[in-house]
Parts: structure tokens; sequence; C-alpha cells
């Protein structure tokens, strides 16, 4: 059995890509799998019917201080009966993820498509794609003798990664150029929810519906540790550092060893199930839990930082983290806004259902009617609001001050402040040009 490796937290974010030709506009290209409609991947996206009213136009937008930066009108090469069903900002990478399970991935600055993958078979269903800074992975899987022997990481060269999990298998991406690394799937058991993969790229941990927490070293594709947590898993693990942190149906927090040995480090009990994403920083372990109320835990003691904030409902989604703060969607109170470091409620939107942009002291927030709330990030106080219907998606963003949003048939637009300026078709054959230069 494999020794257990360090892992490494470093970023990197690399922009380099084989960009195709530019029309009159931005112009994507590039080819689909065939598949049946029937079989959609189900991803948690917020939806309403108002996908047949106008998209706003670069009037309307200006009035609020808005504008186009850039859209991709030319749209996808979707193939008959194929369209998108979710939309994903990562790092650099703009992902429109469709009904055939495949990934286009889009240059988030420009708009510009880059390349096309495969990421699962058509009948699994996908969960929301995760990046890793360096994956140290072979092209090829390792046989017995590096599984033995095990290679220095340093000797494996690193790309930027992306993971696509559905609850029976993980893929492994170069998200530069596309290249599948890993296409693994799990043997005698599913998931119920994405697994978690450490830093490297080298050890996914999977919790199956069992009960059972499962290691598997991807560098030579073998199950290398079994858990057992006593508990169903439904929210995404996280791993920070060299540690697993589980949130279970039975209302527990595990913290657990990650590497070719895995062994629980420590337990706390809370007063409700974890069911929705959580987040985990050297800052703290900060989790939402069905008991209304929202933790702040240290992330190596998981002790209480502060006392538990009451939220007022049940959580109703995914946690977003921003720089210092965190939004938590809630049954009946929409949106609040926590200062996770302080331990303190801020504000609450009623009518908000996810944070889609922010920018120096602004939120900006989509509500159920498929409105833009621009609110003070401290305050809460709403400057300003405008339709910005049209659009079937809208990527989740606490990072950028850009909105971007999508269509079924595969077109797609960012959004941003007017003092941005615009990119126009001089500018975008400049940067076409240099990322060419750099890909060869």
């Amino acid at each position: 059995m494999a020794p257990a490796r360090r892992l490494f937290m470093r970023s990197r974010f690399g922009m380099t890509a084989l960009l195709l030709s530019l029309a009159s506009a931005i112009i994507a290209s590039g080819c689909g799998t065939p598949g049946n409609k029937a079989n959609r991947v189900t991803l948690p996206v917020a939806r309403q019917d108002y996908t047949t009213d106008t998209k706003p136009n670069q009037k309307m937008l200006g009035a609020i201080g808005f504008q186009y930066y850039w859209k991709n009108e030319t749209g996808l090469p979707l193939r008959a009966g194929e369209d998108i069903q979710g939309l994903f900002l990562r790092d650099e990478n703009l992902y429109l993820v469709s009904s055939f399970n495949d990934a286009y991935a889009c240059d988030a600055q420009v708009g510009t498509y880059k390349w096309l993958a495969n990421v699962a078979p058509i009948e699994e269903t996908l969960f929301d794609p995760v990046n890793i800074p360096e994956a140290h992975l072979t092209r090829e899987l390792g046989d017995n003798d590096m599984l033995l022997h095990p290679p220095a990481i340093s000797s494996i060269p690193a790309f930027p990664a992306s993971i696509f999990c559905t609850g029976s298998r993980i893929t492994v991406v170069n998200r530069d150029n596309g290249v599948i690394y890993r296409n693994y799937p799990f043997k005698q058991f599913a998931s119920m929810c994405r697994a978690a993969t450490t830093p490297d790229g080298i050890y996914v941990c999977a919790a199956s519906p069992n009960k059972l927490l499962y290691g598997i070293d991807l560098l030579c594709g073998v199950k290398t540790a079994t858990v057992e947590i006593k508990a169903q898993v439904k929210a995404p693990p996280c791993i920070y550092g060299e540690y697993l942190y589980i949130g279970t149906r039975d209302s527990r927090i595990l913290k657990i060893s990650v590497g070719a040995e895995m062994n629980i480090a420590r337990t706390l009990e809370l007063r409700g199930p974890v069911l929705h994403q959580f987040h985990v920083d050297g800052r703290g372990v900060f989790v939402a839990a069905e008991d209304k109320r929202f933790y702040g835990l240290n992330p190596i003691t998981l002790e209480h930082m502060y006392t538990s904030i009451y939220l007022g409902g049940r959580p109703a989604g995914p946690m977003q983290i921003g720089q210092t703060l965190a939004f938590q969607r809630v049954h009946g109170h929409g949106i609040q806004a926590i200062d996770f470091l302080k331990g303190k409620k801020l504000w609450s939107k009623s009518n908000g259902i996810k944070v889609i942009g922010v920018d120096a002291n602004e939120v900006w927030i989509l509500d159920k009617s498929r409105n833009l709330l621009i609110v003070e990030a401290q305050s809460g106080r709403q400057k300003q609001s405008a339709p910005i219907r049209g659009f079937d998606f809208y990527a989740s963003n606490t990072i950028t001050p850009a909105i971007y949003t999508a269509t079924e048939d595969g077109k797609f637009f960012c959004i941003t402040k007017k003092k941005k300026g615009y990119i126009n078709l001089e500018q975008l054959e400049a940067i076409k040009n240099k990322l060419d230069k750099d890909s060869r």
C-alpha cells in the first residue's frame, strides 16, 4: 500500500488555449456527441419560467450602469436533441454542461470557445465541477510497481485540472486543453454527492450509501482505504490541507486524515443534519445545518469559534463564500448574508436566490422574479434593481465583478459595470493571436 503523500495547496490559473476563429462577434465551434434528450443531467441551478422574456438590451443595462462586456450569440455547436443544462464559473473557464454530459469550456475573460470533453455517460447524473490547482497524474494508470513504489510527486508534471463527478465515477480533465487524464468508474457502489479530490489529484474520497467512506488512489486506479462513518453523506465533502471534512445525515462533522491510510481524527455533534454544501479553509469550517443554524468551527479542533447563528429556516441550497461574507439561501427567508469571521448575520433578501457577482462594496443578487438586485455588502441596502430575464442559467459567482448567463440553445453572455470598458474586435484578435502563440 502506498505511503501517504503530502498534499500541496497552491494556486495556478492556466490561460493557455488554442482558440478558434472570430467572425463579426465571438464565434464558438466544435463538435458534440449524439444522445437521448430524455436522459438529462440534474444540476443545482436556479430556474423559473421567465425564459420567454426579452433579454435586456444595452440601453436597459446602461440605465443601471451595466453593459454586455461580451456576447457569444453564435452559440455552441450542439447536436440535434442536445441542450445546455448547467452553467458554472470555475477560475478562468466558464463551463456549459449539456444534456449529453458534454462539458463545453469557454474563456471567461473573452467568451471564446476552448474545448469540449465528454465527462460521463449520458445516463449518469453530473454534480457541479470543481477545480484543483495542480494535478500530478500520468496520462495512463500506474501499474503495481508504481503502487508499491510511488514516485515523488515532483517527478510527475503538474497540470491545472477540473473534476467532474457523477454518483459512480470521477473524471479529471486538463482545464487548459480538455484532455481527459482519468475517467474512473467507482466499483460496487455509488455516491449520493460529489467526491472530494486532494489538491494534487492523487487521492479521491467518496462516501457510499452503505455508510462507508472509500479512499481511491487515482495514480494507479485502486481503492486504498475504507472508513466506517456510520451515516450517509449528502453534502459534498471538503478537503483542506491533509484532512477531509464530512457533514453527515446524523448531524455530525467528521475530520478524517487523507492518504493511503484514512482515520477519523475529530468528531463534532451538531443539532441538525448537514445536507448542503459547506465550506472549509484555513479560517474555519462553515456549515449551515438543518437545525436552522450557521456554525463556524475551528478547522484544527472543530471547536465552536462563536455562538451559532439562527437563520430562521432550513438551508435551501449550497453555501456561497465571498472574501468575508457567506451567503446562504434559506427556506422562507431568501438569501442571508453572514460575516463568517465575526459570527454575525448582517442582512437578508427575502426574494433572493443566489449571488451572481460582486464588485467593491456591492453584492449582485438574482431574485425569484429574475431581477438583478444591487446591494451594499455590509449594510444590505438595496441601491438599484432591474430585470435581467431572457436567460436560462445564471452562474453563481462571489469572486469577480461579472455576471455570466446562458441559454439552453448554447448562447452565453458576460455582463459587467460600464466602467470596465468593452472588448472590441481588434482587442479580441490580439488576445486570440497571443493565446495561439502561447499554445504552440
